[in-house]
């Protein structure tokens, strides 16, 4: 879990996109609170388009 946080919190698109893919593939009763309110700040700070419209797809899939 620490691995995706930091991956989320990244810098680099990349990271983010790379933690995004391994969450889609999680339950989301497995991702705790920290996970899950990580998912929401990005969507609230990330400034690149093609990210946000991924996390915005997780969100509805996860139904966070």
């Amino acid at each position: 879990m620490e691995l995706i946080l930091t991956g989320l919190n990244s810098p680099v698109i990349s990271n983010r996109n790379m933690a995004i893919k391994a969450l889609e593939g999680w339950n989301v009763a497995s991702w705790g609170e920290r996970l899950a309110y990580a998912v929401t700040h990005l969507l609230e700070v990330e400034p690149e388009d093609s990210v946000k419209e991924r996390l915005l797809k997780l969100r509805e899939a996860k139904g966070l």
